[in-house]
């Protein structure tokens, strides 16, 4: 019975995910130890501007994908990775590079349905400046980003709706603790020979009901399902 309330809860919280167009992903790449700081400051200064957070926007294979198309400084790239896989309607991409000397904060916005906004700057001593910038660009980019666009796949004509999946994984829980209780009680009232102390010859119907009225349901669940 614990599994069975464990499979439905999951099952309902499956069913509830939804994207929130107020959430935004942010990722954070290079600086070092500047790294993480421009992240939490990032994610920070989004909440004030209204939005919520996601630090895991993207797959790893994605942000690799992703990653690579930033190398190559292919925007085109970079946005088609964000439209397939982006967990969110929103990321914010931040690239840092301290490779010249100089740090440079490179900031990127992706909205769904639009081409992304960029901004950068420059400091040469990031150490006090970067939450100026960080403050500047998020101001910025988020003034400048349009709303997300999501487009609903058209349904299928030659398909049925699809159906609340809660009822048809509740049945199929219920019908297999269903069958299992049968089986048991069916093996209690099979037992006979003066090995055993007890029998219960009654039980045996009732296991055979209970195992044929369970196994009706997770038959039925499936095939609601």
């Amino acid at each position: 019975m614990l599994l069975l309330v464990a499979f439905v809860a999951t099952a309902h919280a499956e069913d509830e995910q939804t994207l929130d167009d107020r959430t935004v992903g942010v990722v954070v790449q290079g600086g070092g130890g500047l790294r993480r700081r421009v992240e939490e400051h990032v994610s920070e200064k989004l909440r004030r501007e209204g939005y919520s957070a996601n630090d895991e926007p993207l797959s790893k294979d994605a942000l690799n994908t992703i990653a690579n198309c930033f190398i190559i400084e292919d925007l085109g790239c970079a946005n088609g990775v964000f439209e397939a896989r982006s967990r969110t309607l929103r990321l914010v991409f931040v690239r840092i590079d301290d490779s010249t000397g100089a740090t440079t904060l490179d900031f990127t916005w992706f909205s769904k349905g639009h081409e992304p906004v960029s901004a950068k700057r420059t400091c040469s001593e990031c150490a006090r400046e970067w939450k100026d910038h960080t403050e500047e660009l998020i101001a910025t980019l988020s003034a400048q980003a349009q709303m997300p666009i999501v487009i609903e796949p058209e349904p299928d004509p030659e398909r049925p709706a699809a159906r609340n999946k809660l009822w048809s994984r509740l049945l199929v829980g219920a019908g297999a603790a269903t069958v299992i209780a049968g089986g048991v009680l069916l093996y209690y009232g099979l037992r006979d020979g003066a090995e055993h102390k007890y029998v219960y010859p009654q039980l045996t119907p009732v296991g055979i009901v209970g195992i044929a009225v369970g196994g009706g349901a997770v038959i039925g669940g499936i095939i609601t399902w």
